[in-house]
């Protein structure tokens, strides 16, 4: 493992394009061959899978997998490449953009007290931060429709290392979006930005007058019964236990795990554990978050243009499986830590993968397919993209 200073690497807050590309390019599995968890040892599929991603590349692989009270947990590989500490099946880790589920689920709260509309404009809320503010609505921002470029891409001209040891305000982030120029016009498309939620989470803090961790802790972690969860603003350090967080580059591992998070706040910063994601999640789409209008409100979607991730709701990904289970959850990628939590639409159901590693290379894609093969293999028992099984001939 190299512990010298990693370069940057791309794609901040959800899944690589790369393993968008192959997930699309690749033969899907026959989703005929088997309907749902049973009709092989399912368990056996999903370790072999888990095998495999450790095989192509991550150090470690963690999976909770829960039905109704039930639930079970699985790890293979390491959580640190220096000790060899075997991974835990349940610890501490960044999980990026499921931050923006539980900013969401917070700024809808705000809706549902009256105190806050979905049609409010930034000119009232936070105005003379971005171009366009009378157009741009809140829902704009929950659903990525505001046309505002990424801050990110400006982000990622540093090294993690660089970004990782400053100290960012979100007007900072946001002035790195503007400078960028927009993408298109408020409303028009779908066009993934983590700006966006930096300025939820702005506009929470101007409303309620109390910062987003507090806010996230009373309205979202504490009703959902979660106990490990957080939003450090600038505290590198997680809680414990936690694996070790590695960025590849160029084939080489960098231990990232230590990083100032301000860079990613209100959009991929919070740190949380699988159980407490599917806590959180479970609420979410029964109700006992929201009022029955916003949690209804909550699956209408916008089109993506991704055939996995069709659909993006208030907050929510929806995912596609090969037999036609409609899953609702999020996926994330920050420095050292990719991560993907789904469930049925009663929350009744739900798979949550965590490995230890970004990279955003055709290698990495490798791995990263790995977590919808898993998530596909517990509803339909068998992967999107089967690559363990030898073609026949």
């Amino acid at each position: 493992m190299s512990k010298s200073r990693p370069p940057h690497a791309r794609r901040h807050g959800r899944l690589a394009a790369s393993t968008v590309a192959l997930l699309l390019c690749a033969p899907q599995a026959n989703a005929n061959a088997m309907v749902g968890p049973g009709a092989v040892d399912d368990r056996t599929a999903i370790e072999a899978e888990m095998i495999r991603m450790v095989e192509a590349g991550a150090p470690g692989v963690a999976v909770t997998i829960t039905e109704g009270s039930r639930s079970r947990q699985a790890a293979e590989g390491v959580a640190d490449l220096v000790t060899s500490a075997p991974m835990p099946a349940e610890g501490a880790f960044r999980a990026a953009s499921l931050t923006k589920s539980m900013v969401a689920a917070a700024v809808l709260r705000l809706v549902d007290d009256g105190r806050l509309s979905l049609d409010d404009t930034l000119d009232r809320l936070v105005p003379g931060l971005v171009p366009d503010d009378e157009l741009i609505t809140v829902e704009h921002l929950v659903r990525h429709t505001s046309g505002l470029a990424d801050y990110t891409v400006t982000l990622e001209e540093e090294t993690p290392d660089e970004y990782g040891s400053r100290t960012f305000a979100p007007v900072d982030l946001v002035d790195m979006a503007v400078a960028l120029g927009s993408v298109a016009r408020p409303g028009a498309a779908f066009h993934y930005s983590n700006t966006g939620y930096i300025l939820l989470g702005m506009i929470v803090e101007s409303i309620t007058d109390r910062s987003l961790s507090e806010v996230l802790h009373d309205e979202i972690v504490r009703p959902s019964g979660m106990t490990g969860t957080s939003l450090p603003v600038t505290d590198p350090a997680l809680p414990r236990p936690h694996p070790a967080g590695y960025l590849v580059v160029d084939g080489q591992h960098h231990d990232v795990t230590d990083i100032n998070p301000s860079f990613a706040w209100a959009s991929y910063g919070v740190v949380s554990t699988a159980e407490d994601l599917q806590r959180f999640f479970r609420g979410l789409l029964t109700g006992a978050l929201l009022s029955p209008e916003l949690t209804a409100l909550l699956r209408e979607t916008v089109p993506t243009g991704h055939e996995l991730w069709p659909g993006y709701g208030l907050g929510v990904e929806e995912m596609t499986t090969t037999c036609g289970t409609r899953l609702w959850g999020h996926t994330g990628a920050i420095p050292g830590y990719t991560t993907m939590s789904f469930a049925t639409e009663d929350g009744e159901r739900q798979v949550t993968v965590l490995f230890n590693q970004q990279d955003v290379s055709q290698e990495g894609a490798l791995v990263s397919i790995g977590s919808a093969n898993i998530v596909n293999l517990e509803f339909c028992g068998v992967p999107f993209v089967d690559l363990v099984t030898p073609p026949a001939g």
